[in-house]
């Protein structure tokens, strides 16, 4: 499937423990991720399928292999710079690969994504690090993080995973 939803010329690409993510912010992306991302769907999918295709956009192709391994880094290299269970994290980057790498990296860190849409005002921006109290911001591929392999495994399906924030059309993101 493509972002604006159209089936891929790919077969197979999604199965039964996969969903296609949708961006609200309609960039040319697909993707195909795992129902629970630090669970057991997605490692499935590493152990029993590893060159499967994952992840492509403009610039990038990985496979499910790929993207396990380039997002464990980028846990790794959260938790080396001191990212803990629990803290946010924002990505506010364009959709791209990195985005998605980013994203899983926070979740296998064990802390929590806050994604922001990198077309708000800077003042909107500050205003989302600020009230959600977070403790690292990915604001360009250059920033990610990457260390040695790490998968929190200590996080559960109850935890949470993810702020969104919105604005609207009323005013400050809530």
């Amino acid at each position: 499937f493509t972002m604006d939803g159209r089936r891929s010329d790919r077969p197979g690409v999604v199965d039964r423990d996969m969903y296609v993510a949708m961006n609200a912010f309609h960039d040319p992306l697909a993707f195909v991720i795992p129902a629970a991302p630090s669970g057991r769907p997605w490692r499935r999918a590493v152990d029993t399928a590893p060159d499967r295709t994952a992840l492509v956009d403009a610039q990038t192709r990985c496979t499910y292999f790929e993207l396990w391994d380039t997002a464990s880094r980028v846990a790794g290299g959260l938790r080396w710079d001191g990212c803990q269970p629990g803290d946010r994290v924002v990505i506010c980057m364009a959709n791209s690969a990195a985005w998605i790498q980013a994203y899983f990296g926070v979740l296998l860190a064990g802390a929590i994504a806050v994604p922001v849409n990198p077309n708000l005002t800077p003042a909107e921006i500050e205003y989302i690090v600020e009230d959600c109290s977070a403790r690292h911001v990915l604001a360009s591929p250059s920033e990610i993080p990457y260390g040695p392999l790490f998968f929190d495994r200590d996080t559960n399906a109850g935890d949470v995973a993810a702020i969104c924030y919105t604005s609207g059309t009323t005013g400050k993101p809530k």
